[in-house]
């Protein structure tokens, strides 16, 4: 390994924002890429074992080459704009716009420092479905160091996010697949497109919801999110919540503390119920304004991450009403999106198929 100087590591430093563990992260990475040049990390299969052979087999389909070897460095330079080439971008607006979608260049901004942001482009249909177009250089996939940066880069965008590479067309690496799948356990909604399904898109060979696989037209789920929750809704949940307060099996207090055990609340916050009184509807109300006021389960390591505490609420309500309450609950949670992790989104669906 070559020793780097002082003055080379300070430059790399140059680039580190104090009080983000993903960035100190990616510049020590920098700092062992400048040492050792050239060399390419590449993620095992799954299970473990041995990286892939560089040379397929015989009559195989030989992988997409790099068009250019690449550093650390160089590639963070490529991420800091995330938005579809110039030429690209002209040749799709009109197609976009020809299907009701209009196109924008947005800012996405850091989850670890929110002075940092990054360009991208931003297809939006008219019934509110989102398209973010992700565009990187393909050592991405090879480079797993970057992935953490790349998701810090891009975890608050609200859309459909989809990574696309003008200079790759085959599929991403395995490993950079389960790094999307990874993010959308916390409710996200990534994906690659490979480009030879965007040459399809852009020669009007295929269709956008399709290629980038998005909902149809008129089949898009609600778009409404907590803070749309109206009055009637949320005087609706209140009285759902004060029937459960109100019954004689325990003390008012101790059922809605039970209910958020059941929903994953922590414990801080649980407690803070004893404070509320006994009286059920008053229990009930400030149950409600505390859970809208928590938000979403954080941070991105909590089990229930990318659910709201509304929606876990709601959720662990579900099994102790009767059947055509627990529709009209079912039918809230998904209308509000209130959860958005796959697991929890499947476990409200069966409530409306039973």
């Amino acid at each position: 390994m070559t020793k780097l100087s002082d003055k080379e590591i300070a430059k790399v430093l140059d680039n580190f924002t104090p009080g983000s563990r993903l960035f100190l992260i990616d510049v020590l990475r920098k700092v062992i890429d400048a040492a050792t040049p050239g060399l390419e990390v590449t993620p095992a299969p799954p299970g473990g074992g041995a990286p892939p052979p560089s040379a397929p087999p015989p009559g195989a389909q030989p992988p997409n080459k790099p068009s250019g070897e690449m550093t650390l460095e160089q590639i963070y330079e490529q991420l800091a704009d995330l938005t579809l080439p110039a030429r690209i971008l002209q040749q799709a607006e009109p197609i976009f716009a020809r299907f009701k979608y209009s196109v924008s260049r947005q800012m996405a901004k850091s989850q670890s420092d929110w002075k940092i942001q990054r360009p991208f482009t931003l297809a939006e249909r008219e019934d509110g479905v989102k398209l973010a177009l992700i565009n990187v250089p393909q050592q991405v996939y090879l480079k797993n160091l970057v992935w953490g940066s790349l998701m810090d880069g891009i975890e608050e965008i609200d859309a459909h996010v989809r990574i696309v590479s003008e200079d790759f067309e085959k599929n991403a690496t395995p490993g950079f697949v389960e790094f999307l799948n990874s993010a959308n356990q916390r409710g996200k909604k990534w994906d690659y497109i490979p480009w030879d399904w965007v040459r399809e898109f852009l020669g009007e060979k295929e269709t956008i919801e399709r290629v980038f696989k998005l909902p149809k037209s008129g089949e898009s789920p609600s778009t409404l999110r907590l803070e749309h929750l109206t009055q009637g809704d949320r005087k609706q949940i209140e009285e759902w919540l004060t029937d459960l307060a109100a019954d004689n099996v325990a003390k008012p207090v101790q059922r809605l503390r039970s209910l958020a055990n059941a929903a994953g609340w922590s414990k801080d916050i649980e407690r803070k119920l004893a404070g509320y009184g006994d009286d059920p509807h008053m229990l009930a109300v400030s149950v409600v304004r505390l859970a809208i006021e928590q938000e979403n389960f954080q941070p991105a390591t909590h089990s229930r991450y990318g659910d709201t505490y509304l929606g876990a609420l709601m959720q662990a309500l579900v099994p102790q009403v009767d059947y055509e309450t627990r529709k009209e609950i079912t039918k809230l949670i998904l209308r509000y999106n209130l959860v958005n992790r796959k697991d929890s989104v499947a476990e409200v669906k069966k409530h409306i198929a039973d």
